[in-house]
């Protein structure tokens, strides 16, 4: 719920942007998050199996040699690439500010191709 509550100071932004949070809960109750509103749907959404998504989680943090308790986030291009990765909280203001529109001259055919925002590892 951190998360989701850091990512609503820059709601409009990010969903100009295209952003969609989808967190994924890897230990503990999963029923902490309520399910997305009718006025979450473009900013907010649950995952789809929950536990391959878990599983892979575990596998990258293993890789990276990340604690199993550390919170970690995702961030993946239009195209479904990783865009960038990092512990703890999304930077979400620097997303709102690095990302380009999802509409006008920098929509469509080049959607998730701007490569500005790193990897954080």
């Amino acid at each position: 719920t951190r998360t989701k509550n850091a990512a609503e100071a820059h709601r409009e932004e990010l969903t100009r942007r295209g952003v969609l949070l989808v967190p994924v809960v890897t230990s503990g109750d999963a029923s902490i998050l309520p399910p997305p509103s009718e006025d979450d749907r473009r900013f907010r959404a649950a995952p789809i199996k929950s536990e391959k998504w878990i599983a892979w989680i575990d596998e990258q943090k293993g890789d990276a040699n990340v604690a199993a308790d550390v919170g970690v986030y995702v961030g993946l291009r239009m195209d479904g690439r990783v865009r960038s990765s990092g512990t703890g909280v999304p930077p979400w203001a620097r997303f709102a500010a690095e990302l380009p529109p999802t509409d006008g001259a920098w929509g469509g055919v080049l959607d998730g191709m701007d490569g500005r925002v790193g990897v954080d590892t």
